[in-house]
């Protein structure tokens, strides 16, 4: 998706007490939700088959009326994966549903 087709977000786990400011920063919680994920290393499988992958799974629930999709993909890295090819090489990422 290119930036002028969609929003783009970006979530970091803050740990401060303080509240941000800042223009364009906004804050949101994540409700606790059922999740389907996957965790691999970009190395040893390609993304777009871990996506698929999980599209897959969503289907298949989905036929049998077990869960429905319920919000937008996420991945999340135990650190900077830019900075940290242990944090890369731990990429999981997540999709809410709902039963």
């Amino acid at each position: 998706m290119d930036d002028r087709s969609g929003t783009w977000e970006l979530g970091i786990q803050v740990k401060s007490r303080k509240p941000l400011r800042g223009k364009g920063v906004a804050l949101k919680n994540f409700p606790a939700t059922t999740v389907v994920a996957i965790k691999f290393d970009p190395k040893q499988l390609s993304p777009s088959v871990a996506y698929s992958s999980l599209e897959g799974w969503m289907r298949w629930t989905g036929r049998r009326k077990k869960y429905k999709w319920n919000g937008p993909w996420r991945e999340v890295y135990p650190g900077n994966p830019w900075k940290s090819s242990s944090a890369w090489a731990h990429t999981e990422i997540q999709a809410p549903l709902k039963k």
